[in-house]
């Protein structure tokens, strides 16, 4: 189910994570609010880092707090 969103693409994280972080990329926070939820894993930290070369309002490092 894709809940409103695409994944432009996937790979693995520069470093492994134990906590799940999702990036703002344009200063709207609430993207970035709304990918935590349709993830549905409360540990994950919401986070604005604004890069508008990636093309996309936020971006997922996948951390092993949300990995199931």
């Amino acid at each position: 189910v894709s809940r409103g969103m695409d994944v432009i693409s996937k790979g693995p994280s520069p470093r492994p994570r134990l906590r799940t972080m999702i990036y703002d990329r344009t200063g709207e926070f609430a993207s970035a609010a709304r990918v935590r939820a349709a993830l549905g894993c409360p540990t994950a930290i919401a986070a604005t880092r604004i890069d508008p070369l990636r093309g996309v309002d936020a971006s997922v490092e996948l951390g092993d707090d949300c990995a199931d």
